[in-house]
């Protein structure tokens, strides 16, 4: 799809008639929601680790992402919006840029002009795009995609990196000669030839006097724990590439090959648990590469940085979010607060180069340390709660609040993005049942408008109620959720219930949110007469706090699944014994990793689970075993969950649990969906190895004469993107739990092959 260059004005109208149609929609009837409202809501485009929402340096305007998914096309149309911010002159924002694939938004420092990754003919480049006129111009392209980059405020000097090497299932991994291929070659279990990890090349150059860009230089950096030289860069997710505004300097995370860690590493418990045990293929590092002197340090000694690093103006310190330094007091206050191995050991650390000093930015009971500014006289804006922004004053290396604000937004979603000063905050306002929508938070007034809708359809919508549930599990722990209820909810009447075995992730939800998980589809199910239930973590919820909950005498890590079980067990037991919910019709969805707790569910649980839907889920089944000989590192992993491999002493505990020698136990009618990662399955005899995992439990049930059925999405990744696939998961999944729980059958023609196959399922002896 061609990028579209027409600059679209929206009328400034707009805004003001979408709220008085809106009022005289509320007297009015709204329509009941569907999957196909799911699948087309707008939001804010969820950009790896660069925030895709951000006020210029003047802040007078702001520049925004939106990820449009367009049912049409079957794509999803990638938008950019300038507003403006200046007093008087506040205007609703306009459409500058639609383009299938944008991302990477930062603003040069005259405010006006933007710096994209922009997809041109088939490549993606380094554009700059004037934000008044809309005309835009290439500052940087390669003979591939460039993949990510940094840029500095005047846009004189760009850091940018290229894919050498992925982890991509369609792409060749093992060259092979042709001498080889004829002769035959050898099969190596676990190689230790593959690399662990997807790696990228670094590149820097700068504009001459000339204004002419030099030929882009490869950033070579030397591994600190193994002193070689490394061209190609190993990393995990993204390098965030960072460059100080002065061009000297570039900050980015990446993966070293070694395990031969310093020995403060291998005395910090994080490490052990996070790093040692899971038999993690290298060392997460946070590398410093000097321009001029070609030198590599580590300027912070954190195992897994995230986010992108945020420079000060004099290039002499930055910002980043990072697990705590090994050996430090803030690591020892993590560990007493059990706040290890989750995202709560993860702080916001300012770091200074000539001064080599290091300090956390945020008060230590902070629940958010989101950076939302920091300017140049040490003004630091902070958000510590999902509803409250900190405002923090520089001192040096100190850092002492001096003021907090709370934004009257309720029930604001952690996840929703923030931008702009002390001032003035742009957030993206969004909750559990609140579309995405742009707003205007002035701190000082402690004032908030509305600014953009980004969707406005919802408006003639009619959207579940909800309200919050907890329980305890029989030793004493306690869970929180979320239930939807239908429209017509009547007190004392019993409703089938759905169970989500995956945590809410925040945001607006009528499906799964922006991360768009295949499955989930809380509101129209709800609409449609149904209880859903998703689990919630209240704020000083931990991952070490749940496990020390974890069931006694489970072999390995099945306690995990174990604890998973009894949890949904316990939520129905009481939502059953408080009258709301029917027990005999209950059904439970998971994907991915709770795929593989919805199958231990089904042979191990008490509730007899009249349906259940698993996608794309691991399995730790044998049939995965042997075929993900990948990495010593996988199959370390498979025999940690029964203490073993399934062989020799610990086969019982495979037999016992692994869901390979179970499959005789599941009665209920499971719908499986798989993603394809871009092979279809065209050859019936040779199934793609994602398919191929699947195909064990699929063909053990259809052999036993168990309902199931089975969906294959080639084009997809983990989590479906595609608009088109995201809606048939949705609407299946819909059918399926209306069908199983209700007894519905949708009458639209192009269904009864479906209904055919699965009122032959309700012959089967679903239950004994």
């Amino acid at each position: 799809m061609k990028a579209n260059r027409n600059i679209v004005r929206v009328a400034l109208g707009a805004l003001s008639a979408f709220i008085a149609t809106t009022a005289s929609i509320a007297a009015q009837e709204r329509r009941a929601v569907t999957a196909r409202d799911c699948v087309t809501v707008q939001y804010l485009l969820r950009d790896s680790l660069r925030p895709t929402l951000q006020v210029n340096p003047k802040g007078n305007r702001v520049a925004y992402l939106v990820k449009s998914p367009n049912l049409q096309t079957n794509q999803n149309d990638i938008k950019l919006y300038v507003g403006t911010l200046d007093s008087g002159e506040e205007s609703a924002p306009h459409l500058v840029l639609t383009s299938e694939e944008t991302s990477s938004l930062q603003w040069e420092k005259d405010g006006r002009h933007i710096v994209l990754l922009v997809k041109n003919g088939g490549r993606k480049e380094i554009e700059e795009i004037d934000a008044v006129t809309g005309e835009h111009s290439t500052l940087m392209k390669a003979d591939s995609d460039v993949v990510e980059y940094s840029v500095t405020p005047d846009a004189k000097t760009i850091v940018f990196a290229l894919e050498t090497s992925s982890l991509n299932p369609n792409a060749p991994d093992l060259p092979r000669t042709a001498e080889e291929s004829m002769s035959g070659y050898r099969i190596q279990f676990a190689s230790v030839e593959k690399p662990a990890f997807p790696t990228r090349r670094i590149f820097i150059s700068s504009q001459t006097a000339l204004g002419q860009w030099a030929t882009p230089r490869q950033v070579v950096i030397r591994s600190p724990l193994t002193h070689q030289q490394i061209h190609d860069v190993p990393y995990e997710a993204e390098l965030g590439l960072s460059i100080a505004p002065d061009g000297t300097k570039v900050l980015f995370r990446y993966i070293d090959s070694s395990t031969a860690r310093p020995q403060s590493w291998r005395d910090s418990e994080f490490v052990q648990k996070a790093l040692v045990a899971t038999g993690y293929s290298g060392t997460p590092l946070l590398a410093l590469y000097n321009a001029v002197t070609k030198d590599t340090t580590i300027p912070i000694q954190s195992p897994f940085p995230n986010g992108v690093a945020t420079w000060s103006s004099d290039s002499d310190s930055f910002m980043i979010n990072a697990q705590s330094p090994v050996g430090s007091v803030w690591e020892a206050d993590d560990i007493n607060a059990k706040r290890l191995l989750a995202s709560k050991g993860e702080h916001l650390f300012w770091v200074g180069l000539s001064s080599h000093l290091m300090n956390r930015v945020t008060p230590p009971n902070a629940l958010l340390e989101q950076l939302v500014s920091w300017s140049t006289g040490g003004k630091v804006v902070v958000r510590t709660t999902p509803n409250e922004i900190t405002q923090i004053a520089q001192h040096n290396d100190k850092f002492e609040i001096t003021n907090r604000v709370s934004i009257p937004a309720p029930d604001l979603s952690p996840y929703s993005q923030l931008a702009g000063d002390g001032n003035r905050v742009i957030l993206d306002d969004q909750n559990i049942t609140t579309p995405p929508r742009l707003q205007v938070f002035q701190p000082q007034q402690g004032t908030l408008r509305d600014f953009a809708y980004l969707n406005p359809q919802f408006g003639q919508i009619r959207l579940v109620p909800t309200r919050r549930v907890s329980w305890a599990l029989p030793d004493g722990y306690r869970a929180e959720g979320i239930l939807f209820t239908p429209p017509d909810y009547q007190v004392g009447k019993r409703y089938p219930l759905v169970i989500s075995a995956t945590v809410y992730g925040g945001g607006f939800v009528c499906d799964s949110g922006d991360i768009h998980l295949p499955a989930f589809a809380p509101l129209p199910l709800a609409e449609s007469g149904m209880l859903y239930l998703m689990r919630t973590y209240p704020p000083d919820w931990t991952l070490t706090s749940q496990q020390e909950h974890y069931p006694k005498g489970y072999p390995g890590g099945i306690s995990e699944a174990a604890f998973q079980t009894e949890l949904w067990d316990s939520a129905v037991d009481k939502l059953s014994g408080e009258g709301i919910v029917d027990r005999r019709r209950v059904g439970i969805i998971g994907f991915s990793r709770t795929g593989w707790y919805t199958e231990f569910a089904l042979v191990h649980g008490r509730t007899p689970y009249k349906a259940a839907t698993a996608v794309d889920n691991v399995k730790y089944s044998l049939g995965e075993y042997w075929l993900s000989p990948r990495r010593e590192g996988t199959v370390r992993g498979y025999d940690a969950i029964y203490g073993g491999p399934p062989y020799g002493a610990t086969r019982s505990a495979w037999e016992q649990y692994s869901i390979s020698f179970n499959l005789d136990k599941i009665h209920t009618p499971l719908l499986m969906e798989q993603m394809g990662y871009g092979r279809q399955y065209d050859r019936s005899i040779i199934p793609p190895v994602p398919l191929s995992s699947s195909l064990e439990l699929f063909a053990g049930l259809t052999r036993l004469n168990r309902p199931v059925d089975f969906f294959y999405y080639p084009s997809e990744e983990h989590q479906p993107d595609h608009p088109l696939a995201r809606l048939a998961s949705l609407q299946r999944n819909i059918d399926w739990y209306r069908f199983w729980l209700q007894g519905h059958q949708d009458p639209a023609p192009s269904k009864a092959s479906q209904y055919s196959l699965w009122l032959k399922f309700e012959t089967f002896n679903s239950r004994p």
